[in-house]
């Protein structure tokens, strides 16, 4: 339900972004630790690289949370067990890149063009067992769009996935 009110919010304009200066590490950190029991239950590693002179970015704090957390559970939840997630965070020109990683069973061609639309799933790689409304890649879509930002996905059944947002430095 609180995906559905937020996608309203956002479609019609009323989702504000509060940006302050957002401690970029401790939010990754903090999400990995959010969800390392998800992790831990299918022997999932997850690693995170962040350069060593990124620290704030300005940034709504609880979306950049939303974002991260999406996009990691999303990893952790398609990536079979004793899979790998690598989080990466860098420097690219006058944007902060992060880059999220996996060793799942990735996204079919046909579902990639559209697979960042509200309810829009991969059924043809989708497994009935696996919970969600279609919604999490739309909302993360949208934040990084309010936040000026890019989103790009990249994957090849069977290879894994890897999702890159970046935003203004």
């Amino acid at each position: 339900i609180n995906d559905i009110l937020d996608m309203s919010k956002i479609e019609s304009g009323h989702f504000i972004l509060n940006k302050s200066e957002v401690d970029l590490p401790e939010i990754v950190y903090s999400c990995r630790d959010l969800l390392s029991v998800s992790a831990a239950q299918k022997n999932i590693s997850v690693k995170i690289d962040i350069v060593d002179d990124i620290k704030t970015i300005n940034a709504d704090p609880l979306a950049l949370k939303q974002i991260l957390v999406n996009l990691m559970s999303n990893s952790i939840k398609f990536t079979p067990e004793g899979g790998k997630v690598t989080l990466d965070v860098k420097h690219s020109g006058s944007e902060n890149v992060i880059s999220i990683q996996d060793t799942g069973r990735g996204i079919s061609a046909d579902a990639l063009e559209t697979i960042a639309e509200p309810f829009v799933r991969d059924e043809n790689n989708s497994s009935k067992t696996e919970e969600g409304t279609g919604l999490g890649l739309s909302i993360v879509k949208a934040l990084v769009n309010l936040h000026n930002g890019d989103l790009k996905i990249e994957s090849k059944l069977g290879s894994g996935t890897t999702v890159t947002v970046a935003l203004p430095a």
